[in-house]
C-alpha cells in the first residue's frame, strides 16, 4: 500500500508524530495491505518514525523480487537468499569478548561460524522471497532499487563493481552486481508470471 506522507512531514511534535503513525497503521490494517517500504526508504528522514514501528514487527508479509543473483544470473525457484545477522560481540550485557579472543576466532578461520548468523529465504514460482519489513529494509538498502521508478535505493552507487571479481570454487571472472532486489505490493506480485524452473545441467548442454 502507498501512502501519502504528509501527515508525519508536518508533524511539529512527538504526539503529531505517534498520531500520524497511528493513522498509517490503522489504514493499512484497514486495507489489508503492508505499507510499501520503497517508498519510507526514499525519503527516510520524514518516514523513520513509521519505518521503526514497521521494523518492529517480524510477520513476513512483503514480497521482495530477486532481480539476479550477485554475478548477475537469473534466479529459479527454489533458490535461496541468505541474510545474515551479526552477533553480539559481548558475552554478555556489560562484558565484551577480549581483543585476544576475537583475533582468535579470525585466525582460526571461525569467525562466520562464531559471529555470524544466517538466515535463508527461499525463493518463490514468481521469483520473490517473502519478508518482514527489518528484512525489506536490510535488503533493499543495500541492494535494492524501486520497482515503480527504477531508481536505486541500494547504498551502493553503481550497479556492478568496477572491475571483474574471481568466482567462488571456479575459473573465471565476473563482475559483482550490486542492485539484485526490488519490493512489490499485492498488484504487482499478482500480476506477474510463473517462472520456468531451472533446467538440469544435461539439457543445458544439448
Amino acid at each position: 500500500m502507498k501512502i501519502d506522507l504528509s501527515r508525519l512531514r508536518g508533524a511539529q511534535n512527538f504526539d503529531q508524530t505517534e498520531a500520524a503513525v497511528n493513522f498509517y497503521m490503522h489504514q493499512s490494517s484497514e486495507s489489508g495491505e503492508p505499507i510499501f517500504i520503497s517508498d519510507l526508504l526514499v525519503d527516510e528522514d520524514i518516514a523513520y518514525p513509521l519505518l521503526k514501528q514497521l521494523r518492529d514487527d517480524r510477520s513476513k508479509q512483503y514480497h521482495l523480487h530477486v532481480l539476479k543473483d550477485k554475478w548477475g544470473q537469473p534466479v529459479y525457484p527454489g533458490d535461496v537468499v541468505k541474510r545474515e545477522f551479526k552477533k553480539s560481540l559481548n558475552r554478555s550485557p556489560g562484558s565484551p569478548r577480549s581483543a585476544k579472543e576475537l583475533s582468535a576466532s579470525m585466525r582460526r578461520g571461525s569467525w562466520e561460524a562464531d559471529f555470524i548468523r544466517k538466515e535463508d529465504f527461499v525463493v518463490d514460482k514468481k521469483g520473490c522471497i517473502t519478508c518482514s519489513a527489518d528484512d525489506m529494509w536490510y535488503f533493499l538498502s543495500i541492494f535494492g532499487i524501486h520497482s515503480y521508478s527504477g531508481h536505486k535505493i541500494s547504498f551502493h552507487p553503481n550497479e556492478t563493481s568496477s572491475g571483474p571479481q574471481k568466482l567462488p570454487n571456479q575459473p573465471g571472472m565476473k563482475h559483482v552486481h550490486y542492485w539484485l532486489y526490488e519490493e512489490w505490493d499485492s498488484e504487482q506480485y499478482n500480476k506477474a508470471t510463473v517462472l520456468e524452473p531451472r533446467k538440469p545441467e544435461k539439457e543445458k548442454s544439448k
